[in-house]
């Protein structure tokens, strides 16, 4: 029996991550797409690291900012290269979500009365890249029950695993 090699690449640094957002956003899609108008004269905020469900860093998501707002993200893989450029639309900021925020969503679907409640809050994808969520813990006597999600338009819970939902990460 033989260990098999971890096949996924070494995560670039933050600051390599925002080097490759600023890219982005200076040669990026804002020079001929009206969505991404907002983009012009923006640039890219504090990266921050996206997990895989099994609480792996799996890439980064840096938020695009001008003038106070963000107003986009830019998705920056594990290897360093830009995969994606999303336009925000009002009320779509996933990363604006404070942790106040996240658990009081998250506690409408938390029985207190029955023992359950939250544990650890993690920025995850649920599935491929682009379904990022915030996924909260929810414990009873320190067993964990079930994972619910928290974005922006709402929130969804399953049972925790991976359930063949997990895919990997094209392109890296």
């Amino acid at each position: 029996m033989y260990d098999m090699p971890d096949r996924r690449p070494t995560l670039v640094d933050a600051e390599t991550a925002r080097a490759s957002a600023r890219r982005e956003v200076e040669t990026g899609p804002q020079q001929d797409d009206p969505q991404f108008r907002a983009w012009r004269g923006a640039a890219p905020g504090e990266p921050r690291l996206v997990h895989d469900l099994r609480g792996e860093p799996a890439y980064w998501l840096v938020p695009v900012r001008h003038q106070g707002t963000t107003v986009g993200a830019v998705r920056v893989l594990a290897s360093g290269k830009a995969a994606a450029s999303i336009a925000y639309r009002a009320g779509s900021d996933l990363l604006a979500l404070n942790p106040t925020q996240i658990l009081k969503q998250a506690g409408s679907a938390i029985a207190e009365h029955r023992g359950e409640r939250a544990g650890a809050v993690l920025l995850v994808h649920d599935g491929p890249p682009g379904r990022e969520a915030w996924r909260v813990e929810v414990l009873r006597d320190d067993r964990l029950l079930r994972w619910i999600f928290v974005t922006p338009g709402g929130i969804y819970d399953r049972a925790p695993g991976n359930a063949g939902e997990e895919q990997g990460i094209p392109g890296q």
